[in-house]
């Protein structure tokens, strides 16, 4: 009995795991574009945290969208497009041309502060 309630945890376990997140590797990937990118600016972050920005995925990746306090009050909303293979920023108006920003996003993360 008892081996047969283990072995039903560990597959469990197993098929949670494969469960994931299929984003997560683009989306930090996009987050530490972004803070190279804000280097130069004026801040009060030392780098752009997951754990406080807001994620959208659109289209099965070929948008992605990032919101964060960059300052006190202050937010950006930066896109960054999946361009054969590699994720660029983009301004809002290509990310708009790219995908319908209004449509439901594959993937959503609420971390904003």
């Amino acid at each position: 009995m008892r081996r047969s309630v283990g072995m039903i945890l560990i597959g469990m376990m197993v098929l949670l795991s494969g469960c994931g997140n299929s984003y997560d590797k683009v989306i930090d990937q996009v987050i530490d574009l972004e803070t190279v990118r804000i280097k130069d600016s004026k801040r009060d972050i030392e780098k752009v945290e997951r754990e406080k920005t807001c994620v959208k995925v659109y289209e099965d990746g070929r948008v992605i969208e990032i919101t964060y306090k960059i300052r006190k009050g202050d937010s950006i909303r930066s896109y960054y497009k999946n361009i054969r293979g590699n994720y660029k920023w983009v301004a809002d108006t290509e990310a708009k041309q790219a995908v319908d920003l209004t449509e439901k996003p594959v993937y959503i993360e609420y971390n904003c502060e």
